[in-house]
């Protein structure tokens, strides 16, 4: 045999040798495998790359409910059905191409659900020769996942149906659940809540860092805040306010990765205990404004609540509250007590009048009245005590008895004693006042009399002429104006009602307001405001309005001169000033009085008028009243020499011949100068009355008293 023959030879055998090998190392690993996976609880299996089971554990008859000797060198394909048997062949196939693929079949037979991980199996050289799986069945997981799921969606619906809210937020401050209702208060949709930045999401910026750092105090575990409150922003923009109750979620380790929170919207209660509060606080604040004492007791007679009136008045405090009415009212009659006593047996408000409160001589006189205190359910559950202090109301009636004169108003009619009353009544108050009387009653001297006798004395008493002032100019007298409004405004100018802030303003001959300023001082009147001019600055004004005219208003409102609702707004209180001529009885008084002053001006000592001018004034009608009176008296006392005014010292329309000062014409036989400044004189300057006395016209007057000025007479 030649040598190359035998090496061919020995080249054979020892690649016979080497195939052998291979065989019995492929083998080995075979029974290897088998080893390994004989005896595991998952199903092991390895197919050769035309898919044939080579190899299965005991597993197998358990997982697919057939032999497994039925099945080696067999292919697997019977094992699964319809869909799992194209997905087993896609995923075998990729297997082949070197992937490791993961996946889920259901076997036909008995409906396990397994979970698979193949691995291409390779020889020596590296090449895929087969495939090696391990199959765990997860019918069981499954199943308690299904569970799970159920009762998650059970846990869900409860929640949903809840009429709170609840949310859970992660550690990671993102929405993780959240329910209906918080999703409806919200205003989206659960999944678009999901997942988001719960405190820069949903949270006012008001409300999201104090909640924030709460928050994180909670995951940190530092302690859980059982109750808090904050602010919500909706996808409206509509801000709720949250009440929560906090609680912590943990993991079954004891670790806490969120936190669960219940809530409810008390947006509205909010609003209504902010109606409440601020309810409360008027009531509060008129508790304590108002100057009558205010006393609220039980039925122990236990004192539950009193004003600061009541530290003025009955010289009680806030420490008295608590303690037994009838033991702090020592140095009294204790007709309150008596009063409180027969509220309780009446069980209705008991009114006990007008007394003297305190020790004799103390002089504070007071008004009480006693009120049931009722509950909510309606029960009698104490009473109301309201004192009042009628001490200067008394001593004023009291003086008003007696005297014949208030502040340098003078008489002592009975029409006058009226007034003197109601000015007493009008002097606290802030009431609008109207008051009417012909020209020379005494209007102004009712107007300082209201506003010096109230509590506005010790503010100012601005006094306007509305006829006195221009019209073009009456606007910025009354409410100011601004540097360049008009022509000729060439600095601020403070008006009228803004001088007479906390104090008084008297606008005499109210009548005579153009419709424009009527327009501007209703305003006032209504809001207590008004901008000066060439100014749009709205300002106000506490001041109190007292105006006077001479003229019919409600004439002048029926010529549409006047506007009607200024009219009513002016006349809430009307003094009405009866002319002198209804009260000759005051004309001692007048006399005296005017003999006083004027000796006083002009360093006299005149004591007295004589009878016939007595007679005379008492005959006379006084068209202008007690300033007529006045400028007679005046003149009598210029021009007299004696210490007794007679009818000489008198002006020349006392001696006319049958002159009563009545709105009689003067008829002499020729209208001269005299006549006319006697019937001018007689009129207190009012030139329409005077022409109508002496029968002329008022052209025909000021055409005299024009030829008077210029002859120099």
């Amino acid at each position: 045999m030649s040598e190359d023959m035998k090496n061919k030879n020995a080249d054979e055998v020892w690649a016979l040798k080497e195939a052998l090998s291979a065989k019995e190392r492929e083998v080995h690993e075979l029974k290897r495998f088998e080893a390994l996976f004989l005896n595991i609880n998952d199903l092991a299996y390895i197919c050769d790359t035309g898919g044939n089971l080579l190899f299965v554990n005991r597993q197998f008859e358990r997982y697919s409910g057939r032999k497994a000797v039925e099945f080696i060198g067999k292919p697997f394909g019977p094992l699964f059905g319809g869909e799992d048997l194209v997905k087993a062949r896609d995923v075998y196939a990729r297997t082949l191409q070197g992937e490791s693929p993961e996946y889920e079949l259901r076997f036909k037979e008995t409906g396990v659900l397994c979970e698979y991980k193949n691995v291409p199996f390779r020889n020596e050289e590296g090449e895929i020769t087969g495939v090696i799986g391990i199959a765990r069945d997860i019918s069981y997981r499954r199943q308690a996942e299904e569970n799970l799921r159920s009762e998650r969606d059970k846990a869900q619906r409860y929640l949903d149906l809840a009429g709170v809210i609840f949310v859970a937020i992660g550690a990671d401050e993102k929405v993780t659940m959240i329910n209906r209702k918080g999703a409806e208060v919200l205003g989206y949709a659960e999944a678009g809540i999901i997942g988001k930045n719960w405190f820069d999401d949903f949270l006012a910026s008001r409300s999201r860092e104090e909640t924030r750092s709460r928050f994180q105090d909670l995951i940190a575990g530092k302690g859980v805040t059982a109750y808090c409150e904050n602010v919500v922003l909706t996808r409206s923009g509509e801000e709720r306010t949250i009440a929560w109750h906090n609680t912590v979620l943990r993991t079954p380790s004891g670790e806490i990765y969120a936190s669960l929170s219940s809530g409810s919207d008390i947006t509205d209660f909010k609003r209504a205990e902010a109606e409440l509060n601020k309810y409360r606080s008027n009531l509060e604040a008129i508790f304590r404004s108002v100057r009558d004492a205010i006393i609220t007791i039980d039925l122990d007679f236990t004192i539950l609540e009193l004003n600061y009136s009541a530290s003025r008045i009955c010289a009680l405090s806030r420490g008295d509250i608590g303690h037994h009415f009838n033991s702090l009212i020592m140095d009294c009659s204790k007709k309150c007590f008596e009063t409180l006593a027969e509220t309780f047996r009446l069980m209705g408000p008991v009114e006990a009048g007008r007394i003297e409160c305190g020790k004799p001589g103390r002089g504070q006189t007071v008004g009480i009245n006693a009120y049931p205190l009722v509950d909510c359910d309606g029960g009698f559950s104490g009473a109301v005590l309201v004192i009042r202090d009628e001490t200067r109301l008394a001593v004023l009636e009291r003086d008003l008895n007696e005297r014949k004169q208030l502040h340098n108003i003078i008489g002592a009619a009975p029409r006058m004693q009226e007034i003197y009353s109601l000015i007493g009544d009008l002097a606290d108050l802030t009431t609008t006042v109207l008051i009417t009387g012909e020209t020379g009653t005494g209007k102004e001297l009712v107007a300082e009399a209201i506003h010096y006798g109230g509590l506005r004395s010790n503010g100012p008493l601005v006094k306007v002429n509305c006829s006195a002032i221009p019209e073009h100019l009456l606007g910025s007298e009354l409410f100011g104006h601004v540097r360049g409004a008009f022509t000729g405004a060439v600095r601020d100018r403070i008006g009228r009602f803004e001088l007479a802030d906390n104090g008084t303003i008297f606008l005499d001959e109210i009548g005579d307001l153009s419709e424009e300023t009527q327009l501007k001082l209703l305003r006032v009147l209504q809001h207590r405001e008004f901008e000066r001019l060439g100014d749009s600055t709205t300002m106000k004004s506490d001041v109190r309005i007292i105006a006077a005219t001479n003229r019919d208003l409600l004439q002048r409102v029926r010529e549409g001169r006047f506007r009607e609702d200024l009219y009513y707004r002016l006349k809430v209180v009307e003094i009405s000033l009866p002319p002198l001529r209804q009260r000759l009885e005051d004309l001692p008084l007048l006399v005296g009085h005017f003999i006083s002053r004027f000796n006083k001006k002009y360093c006299k000592n005149i004591s007295l008028i004589s009878p016939e001018v007595q007679r005379a004034f008492m005959g006379y009608g006084w068209p202008g009243n007690i300033r007529e009176l006045e400028h007679t008296l005046e003149h009598a006392f210029i021009v007299s020499r004696s210490e007794t005014i007679g009818m000489e010292a008198l002006p020349m329309y006392f001696k006319l011949p049958g002159d009563t000062g009545q709105d009689t014409p003067i008829r002499p036989r020729k209208t001269d100068i005299g006549s006319v400044l006697s019937a001018l004189e007689r009129s207190a300057g009012n030139k329409s009355k005077a022409a109508g006395l002496l029968g002329i016209s008022r052209q025909t007057l000021y055409r005299m008293l024009s030829q008077n000025r210029s002859t120099g007479r």
